[in-house]
């Protein structure tokens, strides 16, 4: 609140006179004030300028949390060594959304089925952007102003909507399918499936066998698979995007290897845009553990690719032994960056933000420790 505050008092007016996206993070869990905080914050926001008649509010959460009452407990978690992520039930995936923006009606409730992914088309509506119609197309959200304007549409009505807990490249994964009255969930490691019948009132979910002939499970499971595959493919078109934007010679490169986290998805969708784009190359893919059992061990390539954004993931011991041209990380989000020009970046990212420094000195001393850091582990 105090840092909002802050950059208000930097970028704020009484008038606001160009466009400008806030997003703030609360954390309900740790702290029994935040709906005082978030009124304060909206209020703040009223003092300098920005209310119901110029600024669309969006109150939103990322994920719910299971009910104490189920025995699902923060220290039940903790003695079991799990996360709330890991549970598909309505209680951790359904979440409030709260809109207000200029001449909204005020008091209106809905009760479909509605997914965070709608937030960005409904937005770009308000703001009368208009997007070609094979885009749109592609979106799996669906804008809601026609839905708040009482017009009911095919697109919103028996609507299926799919929950994911973790990113595409992470382990223990789980997605649910989630319709008016059923829920199919997805344990991809596992490659194990549960089916649940939803009673609104009071609202309960009951677990019903699953029988392969079964149309309902047919359906759901056709439709899961769907979007799965979908994700994949724009995950390798996105994935061969940002590797060709930063490598232009394809051509020179003989040999690449991928040191694999053992995240089987991550590896086939790297693999699968490395043989689209190398298509004369050789690719290798080895585990740390592989190579943490090789007691003599030289590779040699022109492009090394490591699957985690965690230096962590290879020791120096390992590291050393491997020449290599090129060294890319790939996150669990499958994004590509170069292990090169991270102190530089580092500075540049300082001097932009040298405003708010001014506000908070006290930021300043954390981040030239964590420079020094930097350098250390760069020159170490």
């Amino acid at each position: 609140f105090e840092l909002l505050k802050n950059t208000l008092k930097i970028d704020g007016n009484s008038k606001p006179d160009k466009p400008i996206f806030w997003f703030l993070d609360f954390n309900c869990r740790k702290d029994a004030q935040t709906s005082n905080i978030v009124e304060d914050s909206i209020k703040l926001f009223n003092q300098y300028g920005y209310n119901n008649e110029n600024t669309i509010f969006i109150l939103c959460s990322d994920h719910g949390y299971p009910d104490p009452n189920t025995g699902i407990t923060p220290e039940y978690l903790k003695k079991n060594k799990l996360t709330h992520d890991m549970f598909m039930t309505d209680d951790n995936i359904m979440i409030p959304l709260i809109l207000t923006y200029p001449a909204c009606k005020e008091g209106i409730k809905i009760d479909n089925l509605c997914s965070s992914l709608d937030i960005m088309p409904t937005i770009l509506d308000l703001l009368e952007i208009n997007v070609e119609k094979d885009i749109k197309d592609k979106w799996y959200g669906k804008s809601l102003i026609n839905l708040i304007n009482s017009e009911k549409l095919d697109n919103l009505e028996n609507r299926r909507v799919r929950v994911d807990a973790r990113f595409l490249g992470q382990k223990d994964r789980v997605t649910a399918i989630r319709e008016q009255k059923h829920k199919l969930v997805v344990y991809h490691d596992q490659k194990q499936f549960e089916l649940f019948k939803i009673e609104p009132k009071p609202k309960i979910e009951n677990k019903i066998s699953i029988n392969d002939n079964d149309e309902l499970y047919k359906s759901l499971l056709e439709e899961f698979n769907k979007i799965e595959n979908s994700a994949i493919e724009l995950q390798i078109k996105y994935t061969i995007y940002k590797i060709e934007e930063k490598f232009k010679d394809a051509d020179s490169v003989k040999k690449i290897l991928i040191i694999n986290n053992q995240v089987s998805t991550l590896k086939d969708i790297l693999r699968e845009a490395l043989v689209k784009i190398f298509t004369n190359s050789i690719i290798e893919i080895k585990t740390v553990i592989d190579l943490n059992n090789q007691n003599n061990f030289n590779e040699n390539c022109d492009l090394l690719f490591v699957l985690d954004n965690n230096s962590n993931v290879l020791s120096k011991k390992i590291l050393k032994k491997i020449k290599y041209k090129k060294m890319f990380f790939v996150d669990i989000n499958m994004n590509v960056s170069i292990k090169t020009g991270m102190i530089w970046r580092f500075f540049k990212t300082m001097y932009y933000n040298r405003k708010f420094y001014f506000q908070e000195p006290t930021l300043i001393i954390w981040k030239v420790l964590k420079s020094i850091k930097l350098i250390y582990n760069k020159i170490t």
